[in-house]
């Protein structure tokens, strides 16, 4: 054993350092990347209203969310649409691009689209599929 710490110590103490180094910048970053996903969720996933009464064109809604691997997951309990009367337009919602797996964890962008009386909009929103325990 003193052959070995008397050839190999410096070494072995050169990574211990730079394995503590890494440990301690870890511990100080890891914690703020979470923080800062977990911010732009949160913040994707404000709902805006607007009166259906203020505007003469249809309103298309929808919610980004975080959700748990191997739930079931409909597209369409997270966004809605109406036109300017209020009525329901949401069966009319379709998704322009993207996918969720909900099967393997990660972060997923969809962009659902309306298209009413000529009229074409877009939004877009956020899903975080995250592991089961």
């Amino acid at each position: 054993m003193k052959l070995l710490l008397e050839e190999y110590g410096e070494i072995m103490i050169t990574s211990l350092l730079a394995l503590l180094i890494f440990i301690l910048v870890l511990d100080q970053f890891y914690p703020r990347m979470v923080t800062q996903a977990t911010n732009f969720i949160e913040s994707s996933t404000e709902v805006k209203t607007t009166p259906l009464d203020t505007v003469d064109k249809p309103v298309l809604y929808c919610v980004s969310a975080i959700l748990q691997q191997d739930s079931g997951f409909n597209y369409l309990d997270y966004v809605s649409a109406y036109d300017s009367e209020g009525h329901d337009l949401s069966e009319q919602v379709f998704i322009l691009s993207g996918e969720v797996n909900i099967d393997e964890a990660g972060i997923y962008e969809i962009v659902y689209g309306l298209n009413y009386q000529g009229l074409e909009m877009y939004q877009k929103a956020i899903y975080c599929v995250e592991e089961s325990i």
